[in-house]
């Protein structure tokens, strides 16, 4: 199996290069654009794997029980599907639905995905939007403007702004849903949405900790320098530990029996609230520069994979839920096959069983901002012609329904009688553990940033 882990950030203090252009020549709003806003890329996704906007039985069947109501779908993806700050579409509409949070462009997806049943017309645009600074830093949940555009640039959106004309104004790259109802277009954002913040809850005076008191007791009768330390009380840090564990747990039963995890460590979530009514403009926006129709696949991360005559270029919302694996045909020379949940995608060449091969994984992001590119990655392992690898790739999207759906999967080819060698048994129980690894992951670290107030950026995860 695979062993190389790389985890991608992107630095917060990097700069690009910007230049004023007039936009609105009646208001006379000079707005700060990127020099290096890079052209949509072309898009041949495979036939065999799903579009980014493609329904799924989960979400036919939640348009069902939403009756098919524009504003009903519209209420539940915003009250139900957290907002990733991150730019461009990395899980899709059936992954951003799985996965129970997306990015804008996740969301417009899954909206999207929703409404398209042919009773109403349904569209998909995007363009920069301006908002009062004091708004973002509000839905942004920081401390100032300085920190909206440090957020803005290190997800890959760009930050602009309307000086001199209007220097409240702050602007960055939205997208959403229009749909068209007796004669008028109706805008439906569901990303933008008010938020609750939480102080959370004081867990050392609700552990009873001390740090004083703990290390005098921990390091009672032990050797110790800044260097190294010997002889310490397990027995002590245990008993400690156990009684902090109960503290804290008596804590939260007497006052906070039904609190959420932001509402214990800190940190925010989403104000639920039910519209009334669709709107025909973009809720809080100042201004709006440069709409127009986006295509979701030329704003999805690309994964492309080459091996041994394999050239495959996977976009990222074409994988949610799905094990990409390599084995190789004894049958056929030893040629190595690429699978996505189990299909056969591409074949390469003859190769000799024993023998390794580089195989080279290139990530690339559809970034807006020039250095926010740190997070694309190429890197290149040895594969042993013979084996059966496991390529994982994570857009935030591992949650405990994707390990369901594994080990739903998993229990049907065990079902089946499927061969215990073969790729789908082995393909499936490597894909569950990594589902599980992966989710207890992205876990620990929102509640480390929770815990630190700071905001993470989890570009992607290769495996």
């Amino acid at each position: 199996m695979v062993t190389a882990i790389l985890c991608c950030t992107v630095s917060q203090n990097a700069k690009a290069d910007w230049e004023y252009v007039s936009i609105d020549n009646t208001n006379s709003i000079n707005i700060l654009v990127s020099t290096n806003m890079p052209p949509e890329p072309s898009v041949s996704p495979d036939s065999l794997l799903p579009s980014t906007v493609a329904s799924s039985p989960a979400i036919d069947a939640l348009a069902g029980a939403l009756g098919h109501d524009p504003l009903q779908a519209y209420n539940y993806v915003r009250n139900h599907i957290e907002r990733s700050p991150l730019y461009g579409v990395r899980n899709g509409a059936a992954g951003c639905l799985a996965a129970g949070h997306g990015t804008d462009a996740d969301q417009a997806c899954l909206l999207y995905a929703l409404l398209v049943d042919g009773t109403y017309d349904v569209r998909l645009r995007k363009a920069i939007v301006f908002y009062e600074k004091s708004t973002l830093v509000s839905w942004y949940g920081v401390d100032n403007d300085e920190s909206v555009v440090q957020a803005l640039n290190g997800s890959g959106n760009a930050a602009y702004h309307a000086e001199p004309t209007y220097p409240a104004w702050r602007g960055l790259v939205r997208m959403w849903v229009e749909i068209h109802i007796d004669g008028t277009w109706y805008k439906l954002d569901p990303a933008y949405t008010a938020f609750d913040d939480h102080a959370g809850v004081d867990l050392a005076a609700a552990c009873g900790f001390n740090l004083d008191t703990f290390m005098s007791a921990a390091l009672t009768g032990a050797s110790y320098d800044s260097n190294h330390v010997q002889d310490v009380d397990a027995g002590v840090i245990n008993s400690n530990l156990a009684t902090y564990s109960s503290n804290l747990k008596s804590y939260l039963e007497a006052n906070a029996p039904n609190g959420s995890l932001a509402q214990v460590l800190g940190g925010r979530s989403v104000r639920k609230s039910q519209l009334s009514a669709l709107s025909t403009t973009l809720p809080d926006a100042q201004y709006i520069h440069g709409e127009a129709p986006w295509t979701p696949e030329a704003e999805s991360v690309q994964i492309n994979i080459q091996h041994k005559g394999i050239n495959q270029t996977i976009y990222s919302h074409q994988i949610p839920g799905k094990r990409i694996s390599i084995t190789y045909d004894a049958s056929n020379g030893y040629r190595p096959v690429l699978r996505v949940g189990g299909d056969a995608i591409q074949t390469g060449n003859t190769s000799t069983p024993g023998t390794t091969n580089d195989l080279t994984i290139s990530v690339n992001h559809p970034y807006l901002y020039n250095n926010a590119s740190g997070a694309d990655k190429s890197y290149t392992l040895k594969l042993r012609s013979g084996d059966t690898y496991l390529l994982v790739h994570d857009m935030s999207r591992a949650s405990r329904g994707s390990i369901a759906s594994a080990n739903r999967l998993l229990g049907s080819y065990f079902i089946d009688e499927l061969a215990l060698t073969g790729e789908s048994i082995t393909g499936e129980s490597m894909f569950a553990v990594m589902e599980s690894g992966l989710t207890q992951w992205a876990g620990t670290q929102k509640s480390i940033a929770d815990l630190c107030d700071i905001m993470i950026f989890p570009h992607h995860f290769s495996v």
